[in-house]
């Protein structure tokens, strides 16, 4: 069932947060960004999960404010988890499919203004979705530390009743990304992941590798996986 409010509210919601993140790795790979090391972790995580949480609240916000009900996914895996969870799969369609354009909207948006307003125009080529060190095996296992940590926290906002979901999974990406974020080169979300890919191999289409390519579609899928999986178990166990 196709549901445009929802679709709207998810894609406002994940629109912030692409540009959010992918404005918060420009700037930490231009000239000016002179933190290192632990401190720099500490800022990204800190600045894109701040954005997580206000881009949840504002597509849970509109949503209940225009069907009654907040859901607040800006990621196609937390949509796909709650589904299975609640075995309503009704939502799914117009959830993923607005987190979907929000993301190129956002992405395209920053890649604009980022264009028009630096002077370091070679920041306009940087692959965001690249990442040379870790073949597949090591995309993969690393995907999953960080899944395991940052969905449960995204379990807990969805099946828990918390009144407080932006929080629970802000702080919960915040935690990931100190941990694992700088050695993985984490997704955690399909959406913003395969935007980035994809903005990625039009600007540079001669430079995407074969192990960029396999990196991106196997950390897609091990995060749709592991919300299935979650879903699946906490559909098992409401029943």
């Amino acid at each position: 069932m196709w549901n445009t409010e929802l679709f709207i509210a998810e894609m406002i919601g994940t629109l912030i947060l692409a540009f959010g993140i992918s404005g918060v790795l420009y700037f930490t790979k231009s000239k000016s960004y002179t933190l290192t090391g632990f401190s720099s972790s500490i800022f990204k995580a800190f600045a894109i999960g701040g954005t997580l949480m206000i881009a949840v609240y504002t597509a849970a916000n509109l949503e209940r404010i225009q069907i009654n009900t907040a859901h607040g996914y800006v990621n196609p895996a937390a949509a796909l988890m709650d589904a299975i969870g609640k075995s309503d799969y009704s939502l799914v369609l117009s959830a993923i499919s607005g987190e979907l354009i929000g993301a190129i909207l956002g992405f395209t948006i920053i890649k604009i203004l980022v264009f028009l307003s630096t002077n370091d125009k070679e920041i306009f080529k940087i692959n965001l979705s690249k990442n040379e060190k870790l073949d597949w095996k090591g995309s993969i296992f690393g995907e999953i530390l960080g899944t395991i940590i940052f969905f449960s926290s995204i379990a807990i906002a969805v099946f828990g009743g918390t009144s407080i979901p932006g929080i629970v999974v802000g702080l919960g990406l915040i935690v990931t990304l100190v941990i694992f974020g700088d050695r993985f080169a984490l997704m955690l979300n399909p959406a913003i992941g395969f935007t980035a890919f994809l903005e990625s191999f039009f600007i540079k289409i001669k430079n995407i590798s074969t192990n960029e390519i396999g990196n991106t579609l196997m950390k897609i899928s091990t995060d749709m996986a592991m919300a299935s999986s979650i879903g699946a178990v906490v559909c098992m166990v409401m029943k």
